[in-house]
């Protein structure tokens, strides 16, 4: 990882990730984040290799949320991507694919410390990995604020939502839509793991009723329309030659990696013959997918409010009917 390539069995001894996972804070300006989200390596492309990719990293991942509540390094890596998806849509714009590759980056190792937290933290601990924040420049521990328990998490979780529904899907963002849907899935998936109803995890209020449910029913629209074109993974994605770099493996490993990944590891090993087609329209079922969580959780218990997103699915109409 960092400028030069790794295979998936180096990872746990790549010292970019060292670093990361380390006792030493990263500012969240050190040039080290560039170095490290211009990584190029072929991420999993079966089962094999998404376990592989966990054993690998289980210690780094280990190690990070131990020494992160010291170093807040995780809200320097979520400072780093906000940094660049405000900036995304004028990056589609001009095709700044160099931009849009890293922040495929940080995205991709924010989902895959998530997905350990979620496995192996409660909520509280894995929200408070995100509040964290870094000593001062001094070394003396950071200074309190006024900001809310999980008001970091949230803004994150916003504006994974806010890139869905305004940074649209071209070619070479394709594969960053589909890891925004990845991120919000693995966070939603924590109900796996923990015996409460939805209502009573923050991360299905904050998609809920947080700042981010005033999106709802533009985020409805954007899942739909994706199912319903069957957008294709670009067929350039699926290169695997270093000219491509890392945008086209990645979106051919997640593509490949369908049940493995979404499943957190626990989909079948044997590849069906059907697994074809879904991969090829893997933006489209993987918007099914979200757009399943979010309707059919929140919608029974008293007193709640109503869920925005399937009151929104409910008031679909075809904008071309008239009256």
């Amino acid at each position: 990882m960092g400028a030069s390539s790794s295979s998936l069995s180096e990872l746990g001894h790549n010292d970019y990730l060292k670093r990361l996972s380390g006792t030493e804070p990263v500012n969240p300006m050190d040039p080290f984040w560039n170095q490290l989200l211009s990584f190029s390596f072929l991420i999993p492309v079966s089962s094999a290799d998404a376990r592989l990719l966990e054993e690998s990293t289980s210690l780094i991942a280990r190690n990070f949320a131990i020494n992160n509540c010291h170093t807040g390094n995780l809200q320097a890596l979520v400072h780093n991507f906000m940094i660049r998806a405000t900036e995304l849509k004028a990056s589609a714009q001009c095709e700044d694919n160099i931009f849009i590759w890293q922040t495929y980056n940080s995205l991709f190792i924010i989902r895959c410390l998530c997905k350990y937290f979620v496995e192996h933290l409660s909520e509280e601990l894995l929200i408070q990995q995100f509040d964290c924040r870094p000593p001062n420049a001094d070394g003396t521990p950071a200074d309190d604020t006024d900001d809310e328990i999980g008001a970091h998490i949230e803004k994150f979780i916003t504006a994974l939502v806010e890139l869905l529904v305004d940074v649209p899907v071209l070619n070479f963002t394709y594969a960053l839509h589909l890891e925004s849907l990845n991120m919000l899935l693995v966070l939603l998936s924590i109900q796996m793991f923990q015996p409460q109803p939805a209502t009573q995890f923050k991360l299905y209020n904050y998609l809920m009723h947080g700042k981010c449910a005033i999106h709802a029913p533009l985020l409805v629209k954007v899942l739909l329309w994706n199912y319903i074109n069957q957008e294709k993974c670009p067929a350039e994605l699926f290169k695997n030659n270093e000219e491509a770099g890392l945008l086209s493996s990645v979106t051919n490993a997640v593509a490949s990696s369908l049940w493995s990944v979404m499943t957190l590891g626990m989909g079948s090993k044997a590849k069906k013959p059907e697994e074809t087609d879904v991969t090829e329209t893997l933006l489209a079922n993987q918007s099914l997918l979200l757009l399943l969580v979010l309707t059919n959780h929140c919608t029974v218990d008293r007193g709640t409010p109503p869920n925005p997103y399937r009151d929104a699915l409910f008031s679909f109409t075809d904008a071309n009917e008239s009256g």
